[in-house]
């Protein structure tokens, strides 16, 4: 891991509540951002001889939904790498091995820095077979440039 990219999780963790404000507001306002849990980001997928997830940041906290209020998940990976090809796969694997381990509602959002990229967007995942679509997910991004983060 790069030393910038520990850097960005440093001030996604400590500006976690400002960061989904500002770029995901109506995702935020679900959320209770001043009471935020960070779990541990190693996890075993097979214990115990399984392979080990590195996951960026994983925070606990409350959701509230039209029934109610409960436990849920955000969980942010930061990408700097240029080919980001294999980011949807990654996310949809880390959701899911989460969500398993959790059973709790879960909001994955990818923060991508110096990719190519620009804006805040949702990307999609999907498989199918056959014709049939049997898989699709999908999840938040913003994009980091080179003069910052890039709103547009």
């Amino acid at each position: 891991m790069a030393e910038h990219d520990q850097r960005f999780k440093t001030l996604l963790r400590e500006f976690f509540s400002d960061f989904l404000r500002l770029f995901f507001p109506e995702h935020a306002a679900v959320f209770d951002l001043d009471r935020v849990e960070w779990l541990e980001q190693e996890k075993l997928v097979a214990p115990p001889h399984g392979d080990v997830l590195l996951l960026d940041l994983v925070a606990s906290l409350t959701f509230r939904s039209a029934k109610g209020e409960t436990l849920a998940l955000i969980h942010i990976e930061v990408e700097s790498r240029e080919g980001v090809a294999a980011m949807p796969r990654r996310m949809f694997d880390y959701f899911t091995f989460l969500r398993r381990d959790f059973d709790r509602p879960i909001l994955p959002i990818a923060v991508y820095l110096r990719v190519g990229r620009e804006g805040i967007g949702v990307e999609t995942y999907s498989e199918e077979i056959a014709g049939l679509p049997v898989l699709r997910f999908q999840y938040l991004y913003g994009v980091q440039s080179r003069k910052g983060v890039n709103v547009s």
